[in-house]
């Protein structure tokens, strides 16, 4: 991580910390987990440490859930993305590196049959959407029909039908908890 302007040693190693537990975990820690992570006993001096680098626009937090710190550097590759679960529980999000998405916008859609073995996704995978309204090439989608998420396949961007139902986006990756 290159030096950032303003920041002291420490909120640097908190940085550091973050995105290294982020790259092993795949999630941001807590701020207990941070402060033995760095070697601070107080979660009080790990809450200042954060206020401080969220007012120099380093992270990106919610308050109200745990584990939601985001990194915003200005290399775009290294941000972490929250990633929404719908039709599911109501669970807290996914982070994912900015770096495995690329650009756009993603949701999780948690598949509530068992219609889409041909495809290997089974009933209970959460699929991994990239939102898109038009797709122009081969790939599968997820549409909404009459409130329901239905998976299809797209032959070169043939136009769906009216009938068909809206595409929501296009399937980039598929959960499945084992």
């Amino acid at each position: 991580m290159k030096k950032k302007e303003g920041i002291s040693p420490r909120q640097e190693e908190i940085l550091l910390f973050i995105q290294d537990y982020y790259k092993k975990n795949g999630y941001p820690p807590t701020v207990r987990e941070i402060g033995e992570g760095v070697g601070l006993l107080s979660s009080c001096t790990v809450h200042y440490h954060l206020e401080k680098l969220e007012e120099k626009g380093m992270i990106k937090r919610s308050r109200s859930k745990a584990r939601t710190i985001e990194l915003c550097f200005s290399d775009k590759e290294n941000s972490l993305v929250e990633i929404p679960l719908l039709n599911g529980f109501s669970q807290d999000p996914l982070f994912l590196s900015r770096n495995l998405l690329g650009e756009g916008s993603f949701f999780f859609w948690q598949i509530k049959e068992d219609n889409w073995q041909d495809w290997h996704i089974l009933k209970g995978d959460w699929v991994l959407v990239k939102k898109e309204g038009t797709i122009n090439e081969e790939c599968l989608i997820l549409i909404l029909k009459d409130g329901r998420g239905e998976v299809r396949k797209v032959d070169g961007g043939l136009p769906l039908s009216v009938d068909d139902g809206e595409i929501v986006g296009k399937i980039i990756g598929i959960w499945r908890k084992l």
